[in-house]
């Protein structure tokens, strides 16, 4: 079971190169435009007065956000009588930040996830279950406060295409959580690729519906595992926060509440390389509302891409070491 998820993963990350070339030229083109409509001098020259001690802070709490996560994936895995270790999930997500940079798919890190706890469990239908449900909760925690944010900014963006963008993509959200849990509708879906005899992927597919199916019973794990995504976004606001601190912009606490979830959701458009430039233009378009100049709200975002670029090495060097899974083996038999 585990070769073939490694096979599915082989099969998913040779398509799609022509989008992500596409996506690549979109986020160069979108970079390009900003440094060229900003002085680059003046970035410079703040980028040089940056507080160190603020960007470790919010290094920091990016890397608590993983642990958090990782306690979440745990949380879940236990309906399902899978005892990991906490330190090998950590592992497996910091490795799987490392692939969600730098694979041509999006999802890159949640298919090399999965496959790790495969590898680690043998049970590959319980992995990836576990995986896309704990993405379902992450975007759920993502969308509500987003809306929240919505209701006290409304002003800030009326008269913008945002709120069409944001209810696009909410929309879009609903529809495919509507689809995937219509019993009725996803049966008639998986039949269709009935045809499809190599790898039996229509049997797993079901075993693996059947499997996130079999979350609805365990409320209390869902419940704990949403409060723990919650707790994940505000880890984020708050590191984005202290990064603009280290840059001295004066910009409100509160206000990050306001603009970060919005921009999150923008950024999962799928038209660039891990949002990069509609990250940024994102970010120049809510921060120079509060009076940031366009140099500083392009430093604040791309050093928040930096950071994350970081922790993605963190797990690229996890992932060369490997000695995560036999750590986490031991533990088991332990």
């Amino acid at each position: 079971m585990c070769n073939l998820l490694l096979n599915k993963c082989k099969s998913i990350f040779k398509r799609g190169y022509l989008r992500t070339i596409l996506r690549l030229v979109i986020s160069v083109s979108l970079i390009t435009f900003l440094l060229t409509t900003a002085n680059l001098g003046e970035l410079w020259d703040t980028l040089k007065t940056a507080s160190i001690l603020y960007l470790i802070i919010a290094l920091l709490l990016l890397f608590c956000r993983v642990f958090i996560s990782a306690y979440r994936w745990q949380i879940m895995l236990s309906p399902k009588g899978m005892h990991v270790p906490l330190f090998s999930l950590t592992c497996f997500y910091l490795v799987g930040n490392f692939f969600n940079m730098f694979l041509p798919t999006v999802l890159g890190g949640d298919v090399m996830r999965g496959y790790e706890l495969a590898r680690f469990s043998c049970n590959a239908v319980d992995s990836a279950a576990t995986v896309l449900m704990e993405r379902i909760l992450g975007f759920f925690a993502l969308f509500l406060i987003c809306w929240i944010s919505l209701v006290f900014g409304f002003r800030i963006l009326e008269g913008t295409n945002i709120l069409l963008i944001v209810g696009g993509v909410s929309v879009g959200f609903i529809l495919v959580m509507a689809l995937l849990f219509n019993t009725r509708l996803t049966a008639r879906i998986l039949s269709l690729t009935g045809s499809i005899k190599r790898w039996n992927v229509e049997g797993t597919l079901k075993e693996t519906y059947r499997s996130i199916r079999a979350f609805t019973a365990s409320k209390k794990v869902l419940l704990n595992a949403f409060v723990m995504s919650l707790l994940c976004q505000f880890l984020v606001i708050v590191s984005t926060f202290f990064i603009s601190q280290s840059l001295g912009l004066g910009v409100p606490f509160v206000y990050f509440f306001i603009a970060m979830p919005i921009i999150w959701v923008i950024m999962m458009l799928p038209i660039s390389i891990s949002g990069l430039g509609v990250r940024e233009g994102a970010f120049v378009l809510f921060f120079t509302q509060q009076g940031v100049s366009t140099e500083d709200a392009l430093l604040l975002s791309l050093l928040f891409f930096v950071l994350t670029v970081i922790l993605a090495l963190v797990g690229g060097l996890v992932f060369a070491w490997g000695g995560y899974r036999r750590k986490g083996l031991q533990a088991e038999k332990e």
